[in-house]
């Protein structure tokens, strides 16, 4: 082995990949006959978004995280945390038929 910390970095990144990829995403039920402060749509709209999307969109939305942060975090560019933003948005909109 030439380079053992090269290996035991990838192994390590591999197996937390894996644990990053296996993990199911639960949103809570929302009664759609009772008061909620949960447009009743807005979990099964989440769902269709893209993983990234998903996380994009719940930590500067809901979480009020800012586009540094949330670039920091998942390691891409603030201007790829945008997109992400923009294009989730836009298909939350799209489902949940809200018009700006």
């Amino acid at each position: 082995m030439e380079n053992p910390a090269g290996y035991l970095y990838r192994v390590g990144r591999n197996y937390v990949a894996r644990l990053r990829s296996s993990r199911v995403v639960a949103l809570p039920a929302v009664d759609p006959d009772g008061e909620s402060w949960v447009e009743p749509g807005l979990p099964a709209a989440l769902e269709k978004l893209s993983e990234q999307q998903r996380v994009v969109v719940a930590l500067v939305h809901g979480y009020q995280w800012s586009m540094s942060e949330v670039a920091e975090l998942l390691d891409v560019s603030k201007s790829t945390v945008q997109s992400y933003d923009e294009r989730g948005l836009r298909r939350l909109r799209t489902k949940l038929g809200v018009e700006l």
